[in-house]
């Protein structure tokens, strides 16, 4: 059971830090950036920040194919540069939430670890295909073969003999 419930009654914000406030010139928000503005967030009356996507990325999906989780974004600032955010606002009583977007991992990056053959299509490396192979009668543009057949005991498969078109 849970029994901090801060979150039910949180004023949360959310915001991208790239487009939030750049404190170096570069034109790209960055966390010392944010940080500078904590009081004027904390005037808002939030209580949490919740952070889109900031660590290193390919800079594919908007930031969520994250190629390494444990880093920032050098466009953001630093690991520290990050750390000194997360206690400045922990001086305010902000929270601070991030994204962990798993599901998005980079192929990029040193996260890309699935490297099991039967799920791995297209991920690491050459694309592994789960169809058995054309028959030798078959030529490259074939989808169906006349009438029923059967390819594996016990499964038969109806294909019509006019149906040439790849999906």
């Amino acid at each position: 059971m849970i029994s901090d419930l801060w979150y039910k009654n949180a004023i949360i914000y959310c915001l991208s830090v790239g487009t939030y406030m750049d404190a170096n010139g570069d034109g790209i928000g960055d966390f010392r950036g944010l940080a500078r503005r904590l009081d004027y967030l904390h005037g808002l009356g939030i209580t949490a920040i919740w952070l889109m996507p900031f660590q290193t990325s390919p800079h594919r999906d908007d930031g969520y194919a994250v190629s390494d989780y444990y880093s920032v974004d050098p466009r953001y600032g630093t690991l520290g540069d990050f750390v000194d955010f997360t206690h400045a606002a922990k001086q305010r009583g902000i929270r601070v939430l991030i994204d962990l977007v798993v599901n998005h991992t980079s192929v990029q990056g040193k996260h890309a670890a699935i490297r099991s053959p039967s799920i791995a299509i297209g991920m690491c490396g050459r694309r592994r295909s789960r169809r058995p192979p054309r028959p030798a009668w078959c030529s490259p543009g074939c989808r169906s073969q006349p009438g029923p057949t059967t390819t594996r005991p016990g499964l038969i498969t109806f294909t019509a003999s006019t149906s040439s078109s790849l999906i």
